[in-house]
């Protein structure tokens, strides 16, 4: 962490509490530290101070951290700090997309429920509309850990934080500029950990990196925007196409007047048609006798012609 990086929150050395510029001594006599390198921060925060209140290190200093670095460890340190986080919705959509394996009796299965209330092929397609099947929702946090490392099949990984409730654990990634990369996500998808992701830079450019300890900690615990899934267990996701199914089909129970409509103006239509290609047929029929009537009078005309012709020579 350079000395032109500003920190708008810092850690306190003796207590090991997040702390802000104006709450501590000026200088060196904040007694607050780097947790990258464990250097002593320079609070700036006088009070004709014309700079924005802030930490940094000291001019000499060897720390080789970064914002995303400083940004990065204040997330895990907020976890500690708070009792719930909300939850974005999850739409079958983005379930279906991602999670494609697990629904191996799928269309089976959408294909009976169809079939069972006679949705015609035109409304088969519903599933794949934008469909919501978890709303937004808050998970409780009884502890929390951070940097805590799993063993798995595809070998071990740490995670960034590991929050839980009772019997529920869901591991959160945190991220500024370089979310997780593929060697670690199937890592995450071998452990079978529900796992979130949240984007933080949109809340240090929207803050113009200048922030508060409540600011930070509202939007890690509320905003939804920034949070993505990024895997969800299996036993989860089992659940959730089960929750998926039950509201397709509630659905459709309130849609079986549409259904038979269709059906009834589906088969006006082919009686039309049908009808329309009987006629047509018959309309075929009648052009041949057209024609056949047409070649019998030119034939009849050309023989009245010739007959006309001869006559007409024998008084010459």
């Amino acid at each position: 962490m350079n000395t032109y990086v500003r920190y708008p929150i810092a850690l306190k050395r003796d207590t090991k509490k997040l702390v802000h510029p104006f709450e501590v001594e000026n200088g060196l006599n904040c007694n607050c530290y780097c947790p990258e390198c464990d250097e002593n921060l320079i609070a700036i925060n006088k009070e004709k101070n014309k700079q924005i209140d802030h930490f940094r290190h000291q001019r000499d200093t060897k720390c080789t951290g970064s914002y995303e670095t400083y940004i990065h460890w204040l997330s895990k340190e907020i976890f500690k700090e708070i009792d719930a986080i909300k939850l974005p919705e999850i739409r079958f959509k983005n379930l279906y997309e991602n999670y494609l394996d697990k629904f191996k009796d799928f269309e089976t299965r959408l294909y009976n429920l169809y079939s069972k209330y006679y949705v015609p092929k035109e409304f088969r397609q519903t599933y794949k509309y934008d469909f919501l099947i978890q709303e937004k929702s808050t998970f409780k946090i009884d502890k929390s850990y951070d940097e805590k490392t799993f063993k798995t099949d595809k070998g071990d990984y740490r995670a960034d934080i590991v929050a839980e409730y009772k019997n529920n654990k869901i591991l959160i990634e945190p991220y500024y500029s370089n979310p997780i990369d593929s060697i670690k996500y199937n890592k995450i998808v071998n452990s079978n950990i529900t796992t979130l992701s949240i984007d933080l830079k949109p809340f240090v450019g929207m803050n113009n990196f200048i922030y508060t300890i409540e600011d930070f900690k509202n939007f890690i615990t509320s905003d939804i925007n920034s949070k993505f899934w990024i895997f969800i267990r299996k036993e989860k996701v089992k659940n959730l196409t089960e929750k998926f199914f039950y509201k397709l089909e509630n659905k459709i129970k309130e849609n079986v007047t549409v259904f038979k409509k269709h059906k009834s103006i589906k088969d006006k239509i082919s009686l039309i048609e049908n009808e329309k290609n009987d006629l047509f047929i018959e309309m075929e029929k009648l052009r041949d006798k057209v024609q056949i009537l047409i070649s019998k009078t030119k034939k009849e005309k050309k023989e009245l012609k010739d007959l006309e012709t001869d006559y007409y020579k024998r008084f010459k």
